[in-house]
Order: C-alpha cells, then structure tokens, then sequence
C-alpha cells in the first residue's frame, strides 16, 4: 500500500500511539532551546534535540541545530547538520551517524528475536546537500544484530520523502525491557567497517553500506531529516502529530531540563546542622532509571555543599550543609536530570 493509499484508508481514524520515534518532528530541543551546537559527539555520543544524539568518530567538524527548514506546513522543523571542517578521506573504522535509541519496552511488540514473519516501517523527510545513496541502519542493543537499508537523496538540496519496510529479525538478543530495544541509525559517512549487505540481517554491527556516500567531503555539505516515523507492518501510515504536550512528556522520561528557579526554601535556624533535607523535587514524569541529576548557578545562603540524595525515577532530595544560624535561603537553578539510554 503507497501512503497515499494509506491516507485514503485510514484518513483522520489512524491508530494512535503506533509512532516508536519520540520527537520525530524535531520540535523539541530542551538542551540548546534552537542554539546551533558546536562540533558534538567528538568523545563520545552527544544528544542534540530531545531523543537524537550524534557520533562522530571521524576528522570532520560538524554543527548541529534544530532548523526551521521543513518539507510542508504541517512540519515546522528538522535536525540539520553543517559540515564545517570536511573529512574528504573515511578511514575503514570512521564513522558519523545520527542516532535515536528505542527503549525496549517500546518495541516489545515487535517480536524481535522470536519466530514468524513480521515486518516495520519507518517513513521520514530528507534534504541533504550532496545527492546519492544513504543509508539507515537498525542494530540491537550489543551491535551484534544489524540491518542496512538504502534511500536516494536525488535533487541536491531538496525535501524527498523515504519509506523503508524492514523484516523483524528472528534472530539475536533483543531487550523488552527500559533499556535499549532497538538501536536507529541515519548515516552520513561509514568506514567499511560498518558495511554490510543491504535488506538483509546480520550478525554483525553492519548498520551501512558500500554504497554510502560521504556527506562529510565539503564544507557546503548539509544533512536534514523530519517527520520520522517507526511503525509496526508494513505500510507507512500518515504522521502521527501528537500534541506538543505528550511530546515533551515522552522525551521527559529520559531528560528533563527545568531552567531557572528550579527549587528553593527558606527556614530560620538556630543550631548549624549538616546535611539538611527538607521536601524533595519531583519530576514531571516518572523517569526511564533513577536519572544522573545536576544543577547549575544555584543560590545559597548562610548554606553550602549542596547535592542529591535518594534520587529515585519520581524525585530528588537536595542535601545541604548549614555555615551559619539565621536565615537559611537554598535556590537550585537550572535542573538537570537525565535517564538517557
């Protein structure tokens, strides 16, 4: 069934919920509210808008920015890449990909790793600059499953819509459960390393293939991509827009970033005491684990040695140590906490 088929069928009654992808419009970004970022990944993975991390483990430069450029009126926004230091030579181990990690639970009802024949969707926008083939690639949590698929970017700079259907693999570990369920990779340049046979499983982590271009070879290069949608069957179904409510609430299970006043009380003291907890932070959301939790430029008076206990998926406790009596004032400000897989 084409998508326009589908939109015929399913019209306005299309099954809520069948999105896997969180954030797949691009229209969160609570890290860097649209601030282009400089260069991530370069160390190790780096997560740019809500629920899209980056890698780069080659000798370019990369930009990272939530762009308003976007295929159609129902979509305001994408993820663009800027090249900005080209890598014009991709050795057998270099590698740059956008990632977006499934959590298990979310795709348990795919059946991966069990028997029969079942397939999923994933529909998305693209524009990137250089034209040729690009790969997306689908890997279990260990790296040691992998599926390449191909899609053509055939107009330089142009928004082209891509449809892969993708058998689910009987083979293989795959987790259910909150950790990584399924691994999506969007490819902008691969060592061949990382190359494997396309539409066809793996035990391998071959998630691209020889046929993949180096988007990374010039500075005027750019990668976009929006409305990525990760569905089970095989037909691509129109977007799912959910409000922008029940998107944040569903990246907020895996980051929640609070800025300014975050938390702040106030109490007279007679003795100094050490360390002092009184009422929690709680979460907007029940977190994915207990998150790391960090704050920045808070405010503390006639108080120091702030930090976090007891943290658990709903709360965090702030801990304190007393310097002197009179009026204690605690002020956290810009509240981290992060779940990510």
């Amino acid at each position: 069934m084409t998508q326009a088929a589908a939109v015929a069928a399913y019209g306005s009654n299309s099954p809520s919920n069948r999105n896997k992808i969180i954030n797949g419009a691009m229209v969160l970004d609570q890290r860097n509210a649209g601030a282009s970022v400089t260069n991530p990944g370069t160390a190790a993975l780096a997560y740019t808008l809500d629920r899209w991390a980056v890698r780069n483990a080659t000798d370019s430069a990369v930009n990272v920015i939530q762009s308003t450029d976007a295929p159609n009126a129902t979509l305001s926004n994408s993820i663009e890449l800027d090249v900005t230091a080209a890598d014009t030579s991709i050795a057998a181990g270099q590698v740059y990909a956008l990632q977006h990690r499934i959590e298990g639970f979310n795709v348990s009802d795919f059946g991966f790793g069990a028997a029969g024949s079942r397939n999923f969707t994933v529909s998305f926008w693209h524009k990137h600059t250089k034209t040729g083939t690009y790969c997306v690639g689908f890997t279990n949590s260990a790296g040691s499953r992998a599926y390449p698929a191909e899609y053509t970017q055939t107009v330089t700079d142009t928004w082209e819509q891509a449809t892969i259907t993708v058998p689910v693999d009987t083979a293989g570990t795959w987790l259910s459960t909150n950790g990584i369920g399924l691994l999506v990779y969007f490819v902008v340049s691969a060592g061949s390393d990382f190359h494997g046979t396309a539409d066809a499983w793996a035990a391998s982590n071959t998630f691209a293939t020889t046929n993949q271009v180096n988007a990374l070879d010039a500075t005027s290069n750019f990668f976009r991509i929006t409305g990525v949608q990760l569905e089970a069957g095989s037909v691509a179904t129109p977007f799912e827009y959910r409000s922008y409510g029940a998107e944040l609430a569903l990246a907020q299970r895996y980051y929640w970033q609070q800025n300014d006043i975050s938390w702040r009380v106030s109490y007279r003291s007679s003795t100094v005491l050490t360390s002092v907890r009184l009422g929690s932070l709680g979460f907007p959301t029940v977190m994915r684990v207990s998150p790391t939790v960090s704050s920045s430029g808070d405010s503390l008076s006639n108080a120091g040695s702030l930090s976090f206990d007891f943290t658990q998926p709903t709360f965090a406790v702030p801990q304190w140590d007393e310097t002197s009596t009179g009026r204690v004032t605690v002020t956290i400000n810009n509240f981290v906490a992060n779940a990510e897989l």
